[in-house]
């Protein structure tokens, strides 16, 4: 069984001894995530993501949680409710032994629907986030012989609603693989960056994307202003070529 640690105040993962890279720092190095955070977002989705793990664990006191995230927090209640998700792992590292990365999905559980991996957002999510919950899949997958069946991103809104954001493209997992490559001959030729200079962020939500930010969907509220990010599409995913029913995604996939 490979051994894999991970260190907090340096966001270090060591697999088997060795260093390897983060999901996030070798997005990053293919120029898809900018760090370009601000301490507002980082504080924002760092508060948000525990006060969620406090809510799935029973633990949650509602007396504790500020105004200020206390709707993003009722979206995630309601976003459990919905799906019935039964969560297996909350932030727990996973490691990919044949590609050399690992990262940490905000929750691997199941729902009727199969085995799930699921990213918490509280800013729109950005297209890259993909092909994040793609190589958690492959690092997921190779770590316990099973299969993910799903991919989606959890757009958690201050209002108490949320969006989810089916991550469904066949080539997400071999894009990053892709991006993990030019990792790794950036590595070879000492060109990353200085550790100094990534953002880790707690979580990615506060990074920029180099895409466009696309026009406002009616009913959708303003985006963050903070770099958080911009819509994606729908797409395949790259684990399991099932989608999801049509009936499912009219219910499922809208704001709540």
């Amino acid at each position: 069984m490979p051994r894999l640690t991970f260190d907090p105040t340096t966001h270090t993962y060591t697999l088997d001894g060795q260093v390897v890279p983060s999901i996030t720092q070798v997005l990053r190095e293919a120029g898809l995530i900018e760090a370009t955070g601000d301490e507002r977002a980082l504080t924002r989705g760092s508060e948000v993501h525990r006060f969620c793990r406090l809510l799935d664990e029973d633990a949650l006191d509602w007396a504790d949680v500020p105004e200020a995230y206390a709707g993003y927090v009722r979206a995630w209640e309601q976003f459990r409710a919905a799906t019935h998700l039964d969560i297996e792992a909350a932030e727990i590292p996973v490691a990919s032994v044949l590609h050399r990365f690992a990262g940490r999905p905000d929750r691997i559980g199941r729902t009727p629907m199969g085995k799930f991996i699921v990213e918490i957002k509280t800013g729109r999510p950005a297209p890259w986030a993909a092909l994040q919950t793609a190589a958690q899949a492959l690092a997921e997958t190779e770590q316990s012989g099973e299969a993910v069946m799903r991919r989606w991103a959890v757009w958690l809104k201050p209002e108490g609603a949320y969006s989810v954001i089916p991550h469904e493209d066949r080539n997400d997992g071999r894009l990053f693989l892709c991006a993990l490559a030019l990792y790794q001959w950036k590595a070879a030729h000492g060109l990353l960056h200085p550790p100094a200079e990534i953002m880790d962020p707690w979580k990615e939500e506060s990074h920029g994307a180099r895409t466009p930010e696309p026009a406002s969907q009616p009913g959708d509220p303003e985006p963050d202003r903070d770099g958080s990010g911009e819509s994606q599409s729908s797409e395949r995913d790259p684990e399991n070529s099932q989608g999801l029913a049509p009936g499912n995604q009219s219910s499922l996939f809208s704001d709540h």
